[in-house]
C-alpha cells in the first residue's frame, strides 16, 4: 500500500510539473515567435532602406566622378608648370575655390611615402603598411594604366570627415593623392547614420571591411587622442574585434548571422550581421570591400518573462520538494538501503553484486545491472582511449608523451643488462618551404612518407620511433653497435632524398632550399642513466650542430667524445 501511495503521489506531482512546464513554454514560444518575427521584419525594413540610401549615393558619385578627375587635372597641371614643385597650400586655395568645399593634397615618393601634404597628421606616412592596402592598389592602378583613379568614400580617422581620394602618377614618378572633403557626400553620410542612430527600435551601426583583415565603423571612430594613425588603426583592430569576427560568418547578402550577448547592466540584446550590396565601384570588387551593418534589438522584455517563468518552476520545485520529503520515511524503505550498497561498489570502482541487495525495488537491482555494464564499458573504453592518445593520428607513430614513457623504461632495462643505447633526433630542413610552395597536404605526405621509411628499417621490438611534433622525428635504439650506427643514418638521409625528388619530379634539384633531413645522433652506455631531458638536450644539441654546418647531414656524439664526428 506505501509503494502504490509513493507511486500516486509522484506521478501527481510530475504530471502537475509536466502540465505547468508545457503550458508556461507554449505561452514563451507564441511571445518569443512574435518578437522574431517582428525583428526579421524590421531586419528588411532597414536592410532595404540602408540599399537604396546606398543606390541613391552611388549614383551621386557617379555624377561628381569627373569633376573630381578634373579637379585632380587641374592640380596635374599646376605641378607641369612649376617642373613638379608647386607651392601647395597655393593649389588647395585654388582648387577649393574651384570645388567649393576643402581639398588636401599629398605627395607621394616611389616607396609609398607621404613625403609632403596639407594635411599635417599624414606626412610620413608609409603606404606600404597592411592598413593601407587600398591604397597601394589604386596606386598601383594608376601606374598601369596611366589614369585618374578614383576611390570610394572613407572615414578619416582624425578629422572625422568622408573623404574621396583620386591618385595618379607625376611626370617624375612620384604620385599625387587628392582628397576632397565634399559637402554633398559628407552630409549623405551624416543624414544616413543620423536616420540610423534616431530609431528606436534598433541600434544600427554601418561597416566598411577591408581585405577581409581590417573592419571600419562609418559612425563611430577611434578616439583621435593621437595623430598616429598606426597607432589609431590598432585601436580600431581591438574595439572591433567581436564585430569582426562575427562578419566571417557573413557570405551572402539574403543570410544574416545572428548572436545574443548582455550588455553592462544584464540586458539581453540580439545582434544581426548583414552583407550589404554597396556601392558599384569596378575597383572595389578588386580591393575585395564588404559594405557591412550590424543591427541590435534589445531583448530584455522576452528575458523578464523568461526569468519570472524560471522563478515560477523554482517555487513549483520548491512545493514538490517539501512534498516529497513527508514520503522520506518510505523511500528509505526501498531506496536508501540498496543505494548505499550499489554507492560502496562505485566508491571502491567494483561491480555491485546485485543478487546480494537487501530488499529495494525492481528497479534498483536493473540500476546495478545497468552500472556493471556501464562500468565494464566504459574499463573498454578508457583502454582505448589510452592507446589513442599515445599514437601520432598522420604517421602512426609513437606521440612524445608515449616516447619519453618508453624511454626511462628502455634505459632501466638497458642498465640491468649493461647495453649502448642511442637517442636520435631528425628534423626535415625547409619544410616550411615545401608547405608554403605545395601546400600542407603535400607537406603531410612528406611527413607520412619519412615515418614508412623509419618504420620499414627498425623492425626491432625494441626499436621506438616518434613524432615529436610538427616536422621533428625521434629515434631511441638498444644495444647497437657505435661503429656502425651513423652509416645506418646516413643511408637512411640518402634514401629519403632519393625518395623525396622521385615523389616529386617537378622539384628541380638545383632549387635554392632543397628539402633534406638533418639527424642528430647521441650515443650513450646505459650506465650513465641519463634522464630524458638530459640526453634530449645533448641529442637536440647534435641536431643544431648539424643545421650550423648546414644542414643535410648526420652529427654523432658520445658520451666519452669532447666534439661532434661530423658526416655529410
Amino acid at each position: 500500500m506505501a509503494r502504490q501511495l509513493i507511486q500516486l503521489l509522484l506521478v501527481i506531482l510530475t504530471a502537475l510539473g509536466i502540465l505547468s512546464f508545457l503550458g508556461f513554454n507554449a505561452i514563451l514560444s507564441d511571445i518569443e515567435q512574435n518578437e522574431d518575427a517582428n525583428q526579421k521584419h524590421l531586419l528588411t525594413d532597414i536592410s532595404t532602406q540602408i540599399n537604396l540610401s546606398y543606390e541613391l549615393l552611388d549614383k551621386l558619385l557617379i555624377q561628381k566622378k569627373q569633376n573630381y578627375q578634373a579637379l585632380h587635372q587641374f592640380a596635374r597641371s599646376q605641378f607641369r608648370k612649376t617642373d613638379g614643385r608647386p607651392d601647395l597650400s597655393v593649389v588647395q586655395k585654388i582648387l577649393e575655390l574651384k570645388a567649393g568645399f576643402p581639398v588636401d593634397l599629398y605627395i607621394i615618393n616611389a616607396d609609398l611615402m607621404v613625403t609632403d601634404s596639407t594635411f599635417a597628421p599624414d606626412l610620413g606616412l608609409n603606404f606600404k603598411l597592411p592598413p593601407f592596402l587600398d591604397v597601394q592598389q589604386f596606386l598601383d592602378k594608376a601606374r598601369q594604366t596611366s589614369q585618374i583613379m578614383v576611390g570610394q568614400p572613407n572615414m578619416e580617422f582624425i578629422s572625422k570627415q568622408f573623404k574621396i581620394y583620386t591618385y595618379s602618377v607625376l611626370d617624375d614618378n612620384r604620385y599625387l593623392e587628392l582628397g576632397f572633403i565634399d559637402s554633398d557626400i559628407n552630409g549623405y553620410f551624416q543624414r544616413l547614420i543620423g536616420y540610423l542612430s534616431d530609431r528606436d527600435d534598433a541600434r544600427i551601426t554601418l561597416f566598411i571591411e577591408y581585405w577581409n583583415k581590417i573592419l571600419s565603423p562609418m559612425s563611430v571612430t577611434p578616439e583621435s587622442t593621437t595623430v598616429d594613425k598606426l597607432l589609431l588603426f590598432k585601436q580600431l583592430a581591438i574595439s572591433t574585434k567581436t564585430d569582426r569576427q562575427a562578419f566571417r560568418h557573413v557570405t551572402s547578402t539574403s543570410i544574416p548571422y545572428q548572436t545574443r550577448t548582455s550588455d553592462t547592466q544584464g540586458r539581453k540584446l540580439s545582434h544581426y550581421y548583414i552583407k550589404l550590396p554597396g556601392l558599384s565601384n569596378a575597383i572595389i570588387d578588386e580591393l575585395a570591400v564588404r559594405y557591412l551593418v550590424k543591427i541590435t534589438f534589445d531583448d530584455h522584455k522576452i528575458s523578464m518573462l523568461k526569468e519570472r517563468f524560471q522563478l515560477f518552476l523554482l517555487l513549483s520545485v520548491m512545493l514538490s520538494v517539501t512534498g516529497m520529503l513527508s514520503l522520506a520515511f518510505y523511500i528509505r524503505r526501498w531506496l536508501i538501503g540498496p543505494i548505499n550498497q550499489i554507492l560502496a561498489a562505485i566508491e571502491q570502482k567494483l561491480p555491485v553484486s546485485h543478487p546480494q541487495l537487501t530488499g529495494g525495488a525492481h528497479e534498483i537491482r536493473k540500476i546495478a545491472v545497468t552500472y556493471n555494464d556501464t562500468l565494464e564499458h566504459l574499463k573498454q573504453s578508457m583502454s582505448k582511449l589510452e592507446r589513442q592518445s599515445t599514437i601520432d593520428p598522420l604517421t602512426g607513430l609513437d606521440n612524445r608523451r608515449k616516447f619519453t614513457r618508453s624511454f626511462d623504461r628502455e634505459v632501466s632495462r638497458a642498465r640491468r643488462n649493461c647495453l649502448t643505447l642511442a637517442l636520435v633526433m631528425i628534423d626535415i630542413d625547409h619544410f616550411k618551404n615545401h608547405n608554403d610552395r605545395y601546400g600542407h597536404q603535400q607537406g603531410d605526405e612528406l611527413l607520412s612518407e619519412l615515418a614508412r621509411q623509419m618504420k620499414s628499417r627498425f623492425l626491432r621490438p625494441s626499436d621506438h620511433l616518434c613524432r615529436m611534433g610538427g616536422d621533428e622525428f625521434s629515434v631511441l635504439l638498444i644495444d647497437i653497435d657505435p661503429s656502425t650506427i651513423l652509416s645506418v643514418f646516413e643511408s637512411l638521409q640518402q634514401d629519403w632524398t632519393r625518395q623525396y625528388y622521385e615523389n616529386l619530379p617537378e622539384i628541380n634539384a638545383s632549387d635554392e632550399l632543397p628539402v633534406s633531413i638533418s639527424i642528430g645522433i647521441y650515443v650513450f652506455d646505459s650506465s650513465l642513466a641519463p634522464t630524458w631531458g638530459a640526453a634530449y638536450q645533448r641529442a637536440d644539441a647534435a641536431l643544431y650542430t648539424a643545421k650550423d654546418k648546414g644542414r643535410n647531414r648526420v652529427v654523432m656524439v658520445r658520451e666519452d667524445t669532447p666534439k661532434p664526428d661530423d658526416t655529410l
